[in-house]
């Protein structure tokens, strides 16, 4: 794949198209003119456990790369599973129900591993991701936050 990313903003599409069958086709058209380039995309749910996640796994898979959610609104009452997309891995840091989170989604054939030895500030949630491709010698680092 090639190492400059194709970063595409959810909150945009869904904005212009609420219908999902036009995100898909919309999704589907990037992929189609960025075939070697890896798919990032970033989405702010705004509580996640009320988004449509059955229709936004429907979409990603065979679509997007690397998905970047905050806004989440998670906490430990919701499972690791309950969020789970199958073919990808998934990192998840909660904050609460009432604000904060993210989680980000890698396709399971990229390597990926979150660096957990960053500590932000108490003011800032956020999650480091490196991802390394085998025909590099370098990776990318990919990281979400936010101030509460």
């Amino acid at each position: 794949m090639d190492q400059i990313p194709k970063i595409v903003d959810l909150n945009t599409n869904f904005e212009k198209n609420p219908d999902m069958d036009d995100v898909f086709s919309i999704l589907k058209n990037i992929r189609a003119k960025n075939i070697d380039r890896v798919i990032i995309a970033t989405l702010n749910t705004e509580r996640l456990r009320e988004c449509k996640f059955d229709q936004l796994k429907l979409i990603m898979v065979g679509t997007i790369d690397i998905l970047v959610m905050t806004e989440t609104k998670l906490d430990n009452t919701f499972s690791l599973n309950q969020f789970s997309i199958e073919g990808y891995k998934s990192y998840r840091k909660d904050r609460d129900q009432n604000g904060g989170g993210i989680l980000i989604y890698a396709r399971e054939d990229i390597p990926s591993r979150e660096l957990g030895s960053y500590k932000f500030p108490d003011n800032i949630e956020g999650v480091f991701l490196e991802i390394n491709f085998k025909h590099t010698k370098w990776g990318w680092l990919i990281s979400s936050s936010f101030t509460r």
